[in-house]
């Protein structure tokens, strides 16, 4: 695909994930798709497969929100520069999504791990 094409995708993703609709946000990903959150909060950890991913987005909380700011692309990969918000923790995170074909087969997010934590304490 395109990286126009990649990044409108994604736009979409983001879109359906704001809307509250898991099933358009999931669209987005290969069926075996691996997530990986670092850090020591409760949503850390690497996700394999959308049920996991699902999982996790539910411990995210109903005041979680994430607002793409900036997105760029080559041809198999989206880089996202997002705004973040939860629990009164607000952070930036660079969001790394790699394709394959029209699906995404990897996410690996990049954040402030301290505010992640915050919002998300282990345990």
């Amino acid at each position: 695909m395109e990286a126009d094409d990649l990044v409108q995708r994604v736009k979409s993703g983001y879109e359906a994930f704001g809307r509250g609709d898991v099933e358009g946000a999931l669209e987005l990903f290969a069926d075996d798709i691996t997530w990986t959150t670092p850090g020591k909060s409760s949503i850390s950890g690497t996700f394999h497969g959308k049920e996991e991913v699902v999982q996790m987005w539910g411990s995210l909380g109903e005041d979680f929100s994430v607002e793409p700011q900036i997105l760029t692309a080559d041809a198999s990969h989206v880089v996202v520069i997002a705004r973040n918000s939860a629990k009164g923790e607000e952070w930036e995170s660079a969001d790394l999504f790699t394709f394959e074909g029209d699906k995404v087969k990897s996410f690996r997010g990049f954040e402030d791990p301290a505010a992640v934590e915050r919002a998300f304490p282990a345990g």
